[in-house]
């Protein structure tokens, strides 16, 4: 096989395969930033005081965000300093606050999805959970 520098000049058919394959790049690209997410094995409780959170994970939890997402677009956020292997917090409902700085009710609003995420040596990991009324 022979190869070219760049500099080259290139036929109309190479240069349309180059482009084909220089799109197909950026799309694997995207591909691949969304496999850099990681689960965490977490498990969730709800009770009337606010979202209890047990790391089954043998990594700390490093400054958690947790998500109460209501509807499409509504999200109530709290955030947890670290929680450590085999540990179980509650992270309080008055903790929760939207993008408007309200609280969360648990007594006149369920939560929807609970989201709980965090950076664990540089990967992004996430869970999250639907709540069954």
């Amino acid at each position: 096989m022979k190869l070219r520098m760049f500099s080259e000049k290139a036929t109309p058919l190479e240069a349309m395969i180059f482009l084909g394959l220089l799109v197909l790049g950026c799309g694997s690209s995207q591909q691949t930033e969304k496999a850099k997410t990681l689960p965490l094995n977490a498990s969730v409780r709800i009770d009337n005081t606010g979202i209890a959170i047990t790391n089954n994970d043998p990594f700390a939890y490093p400054n958690p965000e947790v998500l109460i997402q209501q509807g499409a677009l509504s999200f109530y956020k709290a955030h947890y300093p670290d929680i450590a292997p085999g540990q179980t917090v509650t992270v309080s409902f008055f903790d929760f606050v939207n993008t408007d700085n309200e609280r969360f009710n648990y007594y006149t609003t369920k939560p929807g999805k609970i989201i709980l995420s965090c950076t664990v040596n540089g990967q992004e990991r996430v869970e999250g959970w639907e709540t069954v009324r």
